[in-house]
């Protein structure tokens, strides 16, 4: 029996949160590509969690709880900061009901879609505070119904976004069958981009060959700044916080080919994930040249969803001149389970 929570990412939570500093004004907009909203939180506090990580313009998708139309309804209240995606994490999806799924693609309300999860391996996951399972997906990317939807999302004119775990439990020849597979259909259509999610849990040597084979791929930077803690998931950075010197080669010889996002599927992750990863990253952005900095932070989305000019947090949440993060007085509300 299908369940929801089959359908989501797990999260097994870094125990302690840790200290993050406040965007600072004047900084790189940052463009998060893929967020997911559970409902358990208010749609205010989505941009009040926004406004205080220095996030900029979201794609965000509703999830588990959270009611499709009325995200939608909010997010055309607030077209600066917020893209809605469609919901891919669905039975009609993981039936394969074409017409179902296709209609909601066309649906002009959208902007973009929700991770495909064509491998994503059963594993325990906590969900604000509750311990659950996260079941396997497994769908073939070369099936008539992906088929079709590829050619739903290529007529929008938007990427299409994977989700594999190159990195998960499966046998070495599964995961070498998956890969040839993603790898044929990059080939076959070498007009639309495709979005490989946490990078696929691919390490630095295997994502330059990807990048440097297939003009028409680039990656994710999900789950690459160490928070969870879960099998396959690896970071970009050392122990000392830094970008690993192959990564930042890999960013300096092929800025193009990655964007940043802070994949929080679950409630709780809104105040400890994000805050941490946004943290991380909006230093790494200034360590970089300002070329490379400012394409993975927004310039990469702008060109790939065609979005309009992004502009730095300070000037999308009215904060003071000299201030970071939310504006005096405000706080994010926290969920039920937080």
């Amino acid at each position: 029996m299908f369940a929801i929570v089959s359908a989501v990412i797990c999260a097994v939570v870094t125990p302690a949160i840790a200290q993050v500093d406040a965007p600072a004004v004047g900084s790189i907009p940052i463009i998060d590509v893929h967020n997911q909203y559970d409902g358990s939180f208010s749609h205010d506090a989505i941009l009040e969690r926004m406004n205080g990580s220095g996030i900029s313009r979201m794609i965000l998708s509703p999830h588990a709880n959270a009611i499709d139309s009325e995200l939608i309804s909010f997010g055309q209240k607030h077209p600066d900061r917020l893209t809605i995606a469609v919901r891919t994490k669905t039975t009609a999806f993981e039936s394969g009901k074409s017409d179902s799924v296709v209609g909601q693609i066309m649906r002009p309300e959208y902007g973009g879609t929700q991770e495909i999860l064509f491998w994503h391996q059963a594993k325990p996951v906590k969900i604000n505070g509750k311990e659950k399972t996260a079941g396997e997906w497994n769908l073939d990317i070369e099936s008539p119904f992906i088929q079709q939807v590829i050619s739903a999302i290529r007529a929008r004119g938007w990427p299409v976004m994977t989700h594999y775990e190159f990195n998960g439990s499966q046998s070495k020849s599964k995961t070498q069958a998956m890969m040839k597979k993603f790898e044929n259909v990059l080939e076959r259509n070498l007009d639309l981009n495709f979005g490989l999610v946490h990078r696929g849990q691919l390490d630095a040597n295997e994502t330059r060959r990807l990048i440097e084979t297939h003009p028409n791929i680039f990656c994710v930077l999900s789950e690459s700044a160490g928070w969870r803690q879960e099998a396959g998931m690896t970071s970009v950075f050392n122990e000392g916080g830094m970008l690993a010197t192959e990564w930042r080669n890999l960013f300096l010889e092929h800025p193009d080919k990655f964007v940043l996002s802070f994949d929080a599927p679950f409630g709780q992750l809104w105040t400890s994930q994000i805050p941490h990863d946004t943290s991380i990253w909006r230093r790494t952005l200034q360590r970089l040249p300002p070329v490379v900095g400012h394409k993975l932070g927004h310039e990469n989305a702008e060109r790939l969803w065609k979005l309009p000019p992004t502009q730095p947090i300070s000037m999308l949440a009215g904060l003071p001149e000299g201030s970071g993060g939310l504006p005096k007085g405000k706080k994010g509300k926290k969920g039920p389970a937080e």
